[in-house]
């Protein structure tokens, strides 16, 4: 209806977003995903949240337009929008508009950027969105990237994958190499739809024909995408020295979500607040900050401690905060969105669900 929308949040999709508008006008203002740079502000940025220092970071709008009739929007996943049906450019009768989302091609380029900002947010927190670009992330690898980050490690499985997979000999990676280790055998083709996360509800409805040229598709798609993720250069090949920084990139992502949630069992909020901020402490002094002596993210921390870790309930309210964002998700149902995977929802969303 005119004067209705919706308060700036971001969506808890993993995959990109377009909204088409059939009748009636929409304004949008929107606002790239904001940085998060330590766990103890993580945040969903969900309804409203953003407005009134309510956050570490203000609702600074990019740009502001209208989408009419016919027209459509696409943006991705993080994206802050807030919208506006103007009962100066809409009648008051009901407006049409819709949204859906689509998983493939994967935004990459985004969650290799992101990835970082994400993972203290519902999007690695909460919901299965870095889990669904680790096939990319790791090359397919089984290396186990929760492990304590070791560059000289992520080398070794660098140099052990491209030589694995080089067949030409120029020392890098290309998409006829992936596809040609990954999509040239059954059981090559059936790990990597599953783990690539191509399986959806619909796939097996389809004649063995369309099945065949959608796996084909996805064969070439993942294999495209994949270069994407690592090829910093934008050269359309891989090296070992930018395979090496996509997967020491990914195993501190990992071991620093591992690291946060193994405080979970933590009773006390005084405790948990005194190992969350040593925890983060020395992931950022080790890992995010060039001199440790002058690190703004450093700073930002010290400064966020001494302002809020000042009384039982404000670290009371923080545990509370960041635990129930990491909720134990152990009720397996299907979920809404169109994909074969079994994801689960968490006791909060299944009574949202009900309501």
């Amino acid at each position: 209806m005119a004067g209705g929308g919706t308060f700036t949040h971001a969506d808890a999709y993993c995959e990109s977003t377009i909204s088409m508008q059939f009748r009636g006008t929409k304004r949008w203002r929107i606002q790239a995903f904001p940085e998060i740079r330590h766990y103890l502000n993580a945040s969903s940025f969900g309804d409203e949240q953003i407005y009134g220092e309510q956050q570490h970071v203000s609702w600074m709008p990019e740009t502001e337009f209208t989408v009419g009739p016919g027209q459509c929007f696409i943006f991705p996943t993080g994206y802050l929008h807030e919208t506006f049906v103007d009962p100066k450019s809409n009648d008051a009768e009901c407006y049409t508009a819709s949204t859906f989302q689509f998983n493939h091609p994967r935004q990459v380029n985004l969650y290799r950027s992101f990835s970082s900002r994400f993972s203290m947010s519902h999007y690695g927190m909460s919901e299965p969105c870095l889990k669904n670009i680790e096939s990319y992330a790791t090359l397919m690898s089984k290396g186990r990237f929760e492990g304590k980050p070791d560059e000289s490690r992520a080398r070794a499985e660098a140099e052990r994958l491209v030589k694995l997979m080089d067949r030409n000999g120029d020392g890098q990676l290309n998409k006829d190499e992936l596809y040609g280790h990954f999509a040239t055998g059954e059981k090559q083709r059936q790990e990597l739809m599953e783990r690539g996360r191509f399986k959806y509800s619909w796939f097996r409805q389809q004649t063995p024909e369309r099945q065949a040229e959608l796996e084909e598709e996805s064969m070439n798609v993942w294999s495209e995408d994949a270069v994407q993720y690592h090829d910093l250069g934008r050269d359309k090949l891989v090296s070992v020295d930018e395979l090496t920084y996509g997967l020491f990139h990914w195993n501190v992502i990992q071991y620093r979500a591992s690291t946060m949630r193994s405080h979970a069992e933590i009773q006390s909020p005084k405790k948990w607040a005194k190992k969350a901020l040593k925890a983060e402490q020395d992931m950022l002094a080790k890992f995010y900050c060039a001199d440790p002596a002058a690190c703004p993210a450093l700073d930002e921390l010290k400064r966020f401690a001494d302002a809020t870790l000042q009384s039982k309930p404000a670290m009371a309210a923080l545990q509370s905060k960041v635990l129930r964002m990491m909720e134990s998700e152990d009720l397996s149902m299907p979920t809404s969105r169109d994909s074969n995977h079994r994801s689960q929802l968490s006791t909060t969303k299944q009574q949202q669900t009900k309501k």
